[in-house]
């Protein structure tokens, strides 16, 4: 190849490089004119403005005490009310002993269950659209209390989706044999009911709601005197540590209320009216959440101020709460959730652009909570042209006006 045909071809590869340079930033910025935009679909949620604190829960609290020791089954569920020599649990000696009484009960009842079933075999109806929308709810329950770590309720959800699958598998003519597995689990009561040993049966010594477990601070403050408690009080007692007693078999709790003792802002303090009804978010409990009511002000040290909340609702969680990271409402905003990126002022108005088709479209809002990322807004009554339900509100656009073709 001589000089000249190579020159040739060193200034064909440079043309085509520039040729291939122009067109794809010419590609670049036509893309940046009329790139896809990026949406949220509009949904309502609601959102807290709150005061962040550790708590305290004080119950009116006394020990069930018995002789001996050894393994505990509670008979019923914590938090329930209870009359003075009603059983509440049974002690054995050693673990194996409570293990079979355990599964007796679990024997029994799915025998109960199979029973209840075979009876029902044959039985059709037509109401389908019911048992599935059974089965809808039943699931949803179920995989809400999973999320939230409500462990106690999985068992029952999970218990009611199976009774409706069954119940729809009836309907429809499937066929369903509960003989064998009613023969099996009926050995296994024979064959449980001859292992199982003696026990102790633990009774209340007064009524109440009865708890099963102890956690050492149910002699830290005294009942009659937890109104009283300043904000140094409350720092020592959310620092101070549980004194076990290894000889109880649970406790009862005496009195329907219970009290939050926390210190909070004193800035914070006006937020709340005397005898109001406070919303406490509790994060890292499945109960979420509980309502009290303010009943006291007590001291104030160091831009702090010593509170008192009073609550009544009782069940299995609300009975164990003791030391907690809770969230005091102050606010409540429901509307909808917008991303600030996606808010704009036109015309004076205040409003986002959203995606209908392949158009464009301007939407007012009224925004009534605003956070450093988004904002809560919502309709003003009786105005038109404003955000709604599901629409695609756009977060990421360039050039956009009312009426512009997305392509």
């Amino acid at each position: 190849m001589n000089e000249k045909t190579k020159r040739l071809l060193l200034i064909a590869v440079c043309a085509a490089a520039g040729l291939f340079i122009l067109v794809y930033v010419g590609y670049q910025l036509y893309m940046f004119k009329s790139s896809p935009v990026k949406t949220e679909t509009a949904l309502e949620k609601t959102v807290y403005e709150t005061i962040d604190t550790k708590a305290f829960f004080v119950r009116d609290e006394s020990y069930i005490q018995t002789k001996g020791s050894g393994t505990i089954v509670p008979l019923i569920t914590d938090g329930m009310r209870v009359a003075k020599g009603d059983t509440v649990a049974v002690l054995f000696k050693d673990d194996d002993s409570a293990r079979d009484f355990k599964r007796v009960k679990e024997v029994e009842d799915a025998i109960t269950y199979y029973k209840s079933l075979k009876n029902r075999v044959g039985v059709q109806t037509t109401d389908l659209s019911s048992l599935e929308k059974r089965i809808d709810s039943s699931c949803a329950s179920y995989i809400s209390a999973l999320q939230s770590g409500d462990v106690n309720s999985l068992s029952k959800y999970r218990d009611i989706l199976k009774e409706s699958v069954t119940a729809r598998q009836l309907a429809t003519g499937g066929a369903i044999s509960v003989d064998e597995k009613l023969e099996s689990l009926e050995k296994e009561l024979a064959s449980l009911n001859k292992k199982t040993s003696g026990y102790t049966g633990i009774t209340a010594g007064n009524p109440g709601y009865y708890i099963s477990s102890t956690d050492g601070y149910e002699n830290a403050v005294k009942y009659d005197e937890a109104t009283d408690y300043t904000v140094e009080m409350i720092n020592e007692l959310l620092s101070s540590s549980p004194d076990k007693n290894k000889s109880v078999m649970g406790k009862l709790v005496d009195s329907f209320n219970w009290y939050v003792l926390c210190n909070i802002p004193t800035t914070k303090v006006t937020s709340f009216k005397t005898d109001g009804k406070v919303k406490i978010l509790i994060p890292n409990s499945s109960v979420q959440s509980i309502e009290a009511k303010f009943i006291k002000v007590n001291d104030n040290s160091d831009g702090k101020t010593a509170i008192i909340l009073c609550g009544n609702e009782m069940n299995e969680v609300i009975a164990n709460l003791r030391l907690e990271d809770i969230q005091l409402v102050i606010n409540e905003y429901k509307g909808f959730r917008i991303d600030n990126r996606a808010i704009r002022e036109v015309d004076g108005e205040q409003g986002v652009y959203v995606l209908v088709g392949n158009i464009v479209k301007f939407r007012k809002i009224n925004i009534v909570y605003a956070a450093a990322d988004y904002s809560i807004v919502n309709n003003v009554e009786n105005e038109s042209g404003q955000l709604r339900m599901y629409d695609e509100v756009i977060t990421e656009g360039t050039d956009l006006f009312d009426g512009k073709v997305v392509s």
